[in-house]
């Protein structure tokens, strides 16, 4: 199956999240990456690279920093949305 996406704008945002995970975590903590290619988009994903036939590729990143308030996380994925530094 070939996914049709934008490989630069895929590529910033895993960088982004990587470099947060990482400058947001105790030092010498873990970060887990794990990258699937899935059939069904959960419906309370939000995803954009998915290909006629339904598949798409999740990327999950978690750390163990001190995470975002619940009342930031809606502005996370929004164009231009950013949260001021802790």
């Amino acid at each position: 199956t070939e996914i049709k996406n934008d490989p630069g704008r895929v590529q910033q945002i895993v960088i982004n999240l990587l470099d947060n995970a990482i400058k947001y975590s105790p030092k010498k903590s873990e970060i887990h990456i794990n990258l699937s290619i899935e059939q069904k988009v959960p419906s309370s994903s939000v995803c954009s690279v998915i290909d006629t036939n339904g598949t798409f590729i999740r990327v999950e990143i978690q750390d163990f920093g001190i995470g975002i308030k619940k009342e930031h996380q809606g502005i996370l994925f929004t164009e231009f949305g950013r949260i001021q530094s802790v």
